[in-house]
């Protein structure tokens, strides 16, 4: 169950970084904003559980959900806080766009 868990933060940590870097950008269209960005660390927080799960240390457990929660309350608390900087010229109106050429 542990391995499972390492492999769903495995896949958690590369969808939030390819979506922060561009790579994946079909997520800019969705109804859910910018949730896959903060998949990242939260994802990184989900493989640290799982290796505490594995090795049998509680510590590096609880410092894994502490990881994984934060990236949900940043998603929560601050939306915007990590936006990637090509989504932020995005966002942008074309307006704003034209006033800073």
């Amino acid at each position: 169950m542990a391995i499972a868990i390492v492999v769903l933060g495995l896949a958690m940590a590369g969808a939030g970084l390819s979506a922060w870097l561009g790579y994946y950008r079909a997520w800019t269209r969705g109804p859910l904003g910018n949730i896959y960005v903060p998949l990242a660390p939260s994802g990184i927080g989900v493989m640290v559980l799982g290796i505490g799960g594995l090795t049998g240390l509680p510590w590096l457990a609880l410092l894994g959900a502490i990881f994984m929660l934060s990236g949900v309350l940043i998603y929560i608390l601050a939306p915007g806080l990590l936006d990637p900087p090509w989504y932020r010229k995005l966002k942008r109106s074309p307006e704003e766009s034209q006033a800073q050429r």
